[in-house]
């Protein structure tokens, strides 16, 4: 059984790119597998890109920035991108199951051993 959920966003090719990259140096660091990866897909409504391994992660659909813009209050306007992407972890940690989880952005990297 699972131990830790990582949750992760992504709204680019560029990001998804990044979050690829994460996943191998994970795993190419630990042994252990006892983790799991929830990645929410921000991306565009009209993003053309390669999709993310459904293997690697699973993989849930967020709001496209267009879209989630139109639900926000005028005062809302300056915290948009912020809010979108709080929007979308919370959409992954209502996902989450198990005892301890771990957000992470997309240019943050785990690169320790065994961690």
């Amino acid at each position: 059984m699972n131990e830790l959920t990582i949750c992760s966003v992504f709204h680019s090719e560029h990001t998804k790119r990044y979050l690829e990259l994460n996943r191998k140096l994970t795993d190419s660091l630990n042994s252990r597998r006892d983790w799991s990866w929830i990645a929410i897909d921000n991306t565009p409504a009209d993003y053309s890109g390669s999709p993310l391994n459904p293997k690697a992660f699973r993989i849930l659909r967020g709001v496209p920035f267009n879209e989630y813009v139109k639900t926000l209050e005028p005062w809302q306007d300056a915290f948009k991108t912020s809010m979108h992407l709080a929007y979308a972890l919370n959409m992954a940690l209502r996902q989450v199951e198990t005892r301890f989880v771990a957000i992470i952005d997309g240019d943050l990297f785990i690169v320790r051993n065994e961690w």
